[in-house]
């Protein structure tokens, strides 16, 4: 996938999206667990889940990007999802 190999090149992101990208890399094993694994988590994931059903059920049969899709968390409402971390990124496949 050239993506990736683009993104992970060493002049490729500025000091800042580096710092960025990094810190999602540490967060990764906990992230979903940590934000979602409390009764408030699953009330803002299934909110999130029933808004995005209904937007997106204008546009089925086309394809939709997850941009910046983390651990993969709502990929199953989407046609494929980058994402600049790699720990998160293998996480989603």
């Amino acid at each position: 996938m050239e993506w990736t190999t683009e993104l992970h090149r060493p002049n490729a992101l500025t000091n800042r999206e580096r710092q960025l990208v990094d810190y999602y890399d540490r967060l990764a094993d906990n992230y979903d667990s940590n934000r979602f694994g409390n009764s408030y988590g699953r009330y803002v994931d299934a909110q999130e889940r029933r808004l995005l059903a209904h937007w997106l059920d204008q546009v089925r049969g086309g394809t939709i990007l997850d941009l910046a899709c983390g651990s993969g968390r709502l990929l199953d409402l989407a046609s494929c999802g980058p994402d600049a971390s790699l720990a998160t990124r293998a996480l989603a496949f």
